[in-house]
């Protein structure tokens, strides 16, 4: 056993209390003799988003040696047969033990191949394993991982990744916490990657992962034998300039766009391309944290706005069903809510701020396709998006709600096979609305903010008054059914001519005036 491998065992054992310590007294917070110390949760490598035998769990980090991380990303690349796979190696540490984690995925369908999680074991068989098993992947020992020979692989190529340290990221009680199931879904929903929400879809892009210095440096090392390889004449140079190739791409992960025989680094002017490559994948890797390996992880994070999943048996949910059920007219179809998630988006809450005085705000249906609710829950609400398809702007160019999910739930485009759709409530400081009978584009106009704050379009459907329900917050939910007004002869007249109103129309002209507070994931169920 070598001196480095009995230190690591030193430094492990340490982090395992004999249980002989413990009296009878302290037998509530005892360890199995499988656990790692309960307050070094370390959050500069995140656990493989695949992973699910227990929970809370972090990755195992050596005690005396911060850098150690067993956290190891292989990769494989094979030009001449297509195959561009990858391998996640992790010890997955808990108060339960810890496991060795294998997961290996094609990276051109973008398919799971194979995974394998260990029994519960302690620390230092754990990493005997790990380490074990990353010599059959790569031929290469743990311990020599820095110093990986540039010849042709035989097996994976280890990739290594620009961790944050420990002080900048700070030792925790708790680990980094794994997406909400119902959240990862909601995300697939909304990024349109229902494939993405199961594990067969796993694999991140290349720009996607901060790869460290060193496996820069060894890309352009591997470029410049490649170069010295151009100028010799040999029967086998082509076979040794596809292994060189192989051995480059394995060390800087790519996607491939087209047949990957067509991929041989060949020339000088491909090399300079490489190069090129390698120089813009640096810059964006710079500061780019290893968030997760969980691609709709990455994508909710993207959108700068938490989302937490209300309880179905709470108060917010019944009030939320209850208005959902109460607003709706007859329609050709039912809404069952599925999912029901709280909303804060920081950049909103400061922004509404000076409109929290308004005695007049409501919590109002906003419906949209499933097409733009990325860029709904990233920017906000806004007032006519350039890349949104425009509905009509029948007071003009605003943000329109409704007090009735009918009014608002055809937005959500739900068809017999895509019949899930979100539909969001928001708080909006209404102010002293513009009230119209009948559609004006004009109406907008009277919105000076001082003597109007907004437009409300009277319908002839209306929630029964003196139902509302007020929040802690004073903002209030009109929850009263839906109930038909009777119509005096202006407002009949609108409707006979098709500029009337079927139901209230809420529009502001300031995006600061809202603030998301509640999205409704429900399926519609149409009639057949």
């Amino acid at each position: 056993m070598t001196k480095s491998v009995k230190k690591r065992r030193r430094s492990l054992a340490r982090a395992l209390p004999d249980d002989s310590t413990h009296d009878a007294d302290s037998s509530n917070t005892k360890r199995t003799k499988n656990s790692p110390p309960k307050s070094r949760f370390q959050c500069v490598a995140p656990v493989d988003f695949a992973f699910s035998a227990v929970s809370p769990a972090w990755v195992l980090q050596d005690d005396e040696d911060s850098d150690v991380i067993y956290d190891a990303h292989l990769f494989q690349v094979n030009l001449e047969s297509g195959m561009n796979n990858a391998l996640v190696l992790q010890v997955i540490a808990s108060d339960e033990g810890c496991f060795v984690w294998q997961r290996e995925y094609d990276r051109r369908g973008r398919r799971e191949i194979s995974t394998s999680c260990s029994e519960a074991m302690t620390a230092v068989d754990a990493v005997d394993e790990f380490m074990d098993v990353f010599e059959e992947k790569t031929g290469v020992a743990w311990e020599d991982r820095s110093a990986m020979s540039v010849d042709p692989p035989t097996g994976f190529t280890y990739v290594p990744m620009d961790y944050p340290s420990s002080s900048s990221c700070g030792a925790s009680s708790t680990p980094p916490k794994k997406l909400q199931e119902q959240v990862r879904s909601l995300m697939a929903l909304v990024f349109h990657d229902e494939d993405e929400y199961t594990s067969d879809a796993a694999a991140l892009t290349p720009l996607q992962l901060p790869y460290a210095a060193m496996a820069f440096d060894k890309a352009h090392f591997i470029l410049d034998q490649i170069a010295a390889m151009l100028g010799a004449k040999s029967r086998v140079r082509r076979l040794k300039l596809r292994q060189a190739s192989e051995a480059f791409y394995s060390a800087i992960p790519h996607d491939f766009g087209q047949p990957m025989l067509d991929c041989v680094i060949d020339s000088m002017e491909k090399i300079d391309n490489c190069r090129e490559t390698l120089h813009e994948l640096r810059v964006s890797c710079n500061g780019r944290p290893l968030l997760s390996l969980d691609p709709l992880h990455q994508k909710y994070t993207s959108l700068e706005c938490h989302l937490e999943l209300v309880a179905t048996d709470s108060l917010e949910f019944n009030l939320v069903t209850q208005y959902l059920n109460n607003s709706k007219a007859h329609v050709q179809y039912e809404m069952k809510i599925e999912h029901v998630f709280r909303v804060a988006k920081e950049m909103e809450v400061d922004k509404f701020k000076p409109f929290e005085s308004f005695d007049n705000r409501m919590l109002l249906w906003h419906g949209s396709s499933l097409s733009n609710w990325s860029g709904i829950l990233k920017d906000g609400l806004r007032i006519a998006p350039p890349n949104v398809t425009s509905n009509g702007h029948s007071f003009g160019k605003g943000i329109y709600f409704s007090d009735s999910v009918s009014r608002s739930a055809p937005y959500c485009r739900a068809t017999l096979d895509k019949s899930k759709g979100i539909l969001l409530l928001s708080e909006v400081a209404l102010g002293k609305s513009n009230a119209c009978t009948a559609t004006n584009s004009r109406a907008m106009n009277e919105v000076d903010f001082v003597e109007f704050h907004s437009v409300v379009g009277l319908g002839s459907f209306t929630p029964t008054p003196g139902q509302n329900h007020v929040l802690p917050d004073g903002a209030t939910i009109p929850l009263g059914a839906l109930k038909r007004q009777s119509l005096e002869n202006k407002r009949t007249h609108h409707l006979h001519l098709g500029s009337g109103l079927e139901y209230n129309e809420y529009v502001i002209y300031n995006p600061a005036q809202t603030r998301m507070r509640y999205l409704v994931v429900a399926e519609f169920c149409f009639d057949t």
